[in-house]
This record gives C-alpha cells, sequence and structure tokens, in this order.
C-alpha cells in the first residue's frame, strides 16, 4: 500500500484509520473541501449554527408554544432541542447585525439634533453632551461595540430574577439560566421578525406596516406569562402577577446597564 492511500485511510485531524465518512474517535468528517467546497460550508453551518431538522420545529415552537423549549430541555430531552446557548449567540449576533444598521444611526442623529435646539450650554455637563453630539456615528459606533455586553449580562441578571421569584420551585440557577436565555432569544428573534415583516408589509401598504408595528410587539408581553404557566405551572393569576413584577425589575437592570454604556460610549468617542 503506498504511502498516499494508507493517508487517505486516516483521519487527518487525529491520525485515527478510517472505517466510513466520519472519524470514529474524534468525529471528523473525511472531505477535502479543496475539491468539495460545498463540504466546508455544510461543515460551518452543521458546527456553529446546528442547522439540521431540529431549527424549524425548534424556532416554530420557540415562537407559539411559549416555554415548551425550556421545558423539555430540562426535563432532559436535549438531543430533540436546538442548544439553548447555540440559539442564544446565533440570536444575538443577527440581532447586532440590525441594530447595527441605519435604525441606531437615526437615534443618536435625533439625539444630536435634540441637543443642538438647546442653544447655548449653561454648564459643563450640557457642553461636553453638545460636543460629543457632534459626531453621533462615534457614539453609535461605541455604542454598539458595548451594548452585547449588556445583552450578555442580562442572562444571569434575569436567571437571578427568576431564581428570587421562583426560589421555592426547586430550580438550581443554570436551570434559570436556560429559561433566561430561552426568553432573551425569543425576544431578540420575534424582535427581527417585527421588523422584517414590517418593512415588507410597507412596500404595499404604510397604514398596514404601521398596525402591524404596534400589533406584534405585543406578543413579547404576553409570552412571559405563558411561558412561565407552562415552566413553573402557575395559575394565571400567579403567572400574571410574576409578570408584572419581572418586567420592571429587569427593565430597570438593563436601564442600568444601558446607561452605562451610553455613558462609557461617549466617553470613548
Amino acid at each position: 500500500m503506498s504511502d498516499h492511500e494508507t493517508h487517505d485511510q486516516r483521519c487527518k485531524n487525529c491520525d485515527n484509520p478510517l472505517r466510513g465518512e466520519y472519524c470514529s474517535n474524534c468525529g471528523q468528517r473525511d472531505i477535502d473541501f479543496r475539491e468539495d467546497w460545498r463540504g466546508l460550508t455544510s461543515d460551518f453551518f452543521s458546527s456553529m449554527f446546528n442547522l439540521d431538522g431540529r431549527v424549524p420545529q425548534g424556532v416554530f415552537t420557540l415562537f407559539f408554544r411559549p416555554g415548551l423549549n425550556a421545558q423539555l430541555f430540562l426535563q432532559g430531552k436535549r438531543a430533540s432541542q436546538i442548544p439553548p446557548l447555540r440559539f442564544y449567540l446565533f440570536s444575538s449576533l443577527i440581532y447586532f447585525i440590525w441594530f447595527s444598521s441605519g435604525d441606531g444611526i437615526t437615534f443618536f442623529e435625533e439625539a444630536a439634533n435634540g441637543a443642538e435646539a438647546f442653544g447655548t450650554h449653561d454648564n459643563d455637563l450640557e457642553k461636553i453632551i453638545s460636543l460629543k453630539f457632534e459626531d453621533p456615528s462615534a457614539v453609535q459606533a461605541e455604542f454598539n461595540t458595548w451594548l452585547p455586553r449588556v445583552f450578555l449580562l442580562s442572562v444571569p441578571a434575569l436567571a437571578l430574577v427568576t431564581r428570587l421569584l421562583f426560589r421555592k420551585r426547586g430550580y438550581v440557577l443554570l436551570e434559570h439560566v436556560v429559561i433566561a436565555m430561552q426568553l432573551l432569544t425569543f425576544a431578540m428573534l420575534w424582535t427581527l421578525l417585527s421588523a422584517a415583516l414590517t418593512w415588507a408589509i410597507s412596500l404595499a401598504s404604510t397604514e398596514t406596516a404601521n398596525v402591524i408595528e404596534h400589533v406584534l410587539p405585543i406578543w413579547i408581553l404576553i409570552y412571559p406569562i405563558l411561558a412561565f404557566r407552562r415552566i413553573f405551572e402557575l395559575s394565571w393569576t400567579k403567572a400574571i402577577l410574576v409578570n408584572l413584577l419581572l418586567f420592571p425589575l429587569f427593565n430597570a437592570l438593563f436601564a442600568v446597564g444601558a446607561v452605562l454604556v451610553l455613558a462609557l460610549a461617549m466617553w470613548l468617542s
């Protein structure tokens, strides 16, 4: 047997003998992406985003069966679920690509125009703010850089809040982290879906798009009630009360983080 043939029958990653398309030792697929670029792209999407048969069902369940993904995962049915951390990171990536588009720039440009509308500035703080907003794109760039940290920190923050509210339910903190990731993943993906639908419908009817823009976010408010009812087996009354407590606590924590990021962005820009 030639050296070339021996090499072809061994895994290029761990040099283990191959007895099929995948290495029995490390799991790497025996494919030369230089000859078949589809192998490179399929391995990338499969490993990074886990795009297989679970994704369509998982996304549908996430959108329209609140709390079921987290419930099944916590029950040990993990092979049939999209890994929560991977799902959350992928959603965060797409969300911040969208957030970094022109919408954010518009916000900071409007803030800059508002600062100019005040005219003269009587104190040093107003002068500093006005000076920073002379270049809103620079503030936006720093804001976009640091805001993902707030979203990453929002996972343990939300987990701590739910752990406090449901401390008698027997769930450990890591289980609350899974629940938090599922809730935040839904919020980001639903926001993206709402924006995409609003834009698409606006091409045909601006009035209908305006209605859709205000109706779809209502589901984000209702969703946690249904999710908590399913996961923690709450009554309607308790689920609604918990939701009323959860939103102010979590929004306050997130608002503090966002304000700190804005201050940091203005300082660094």
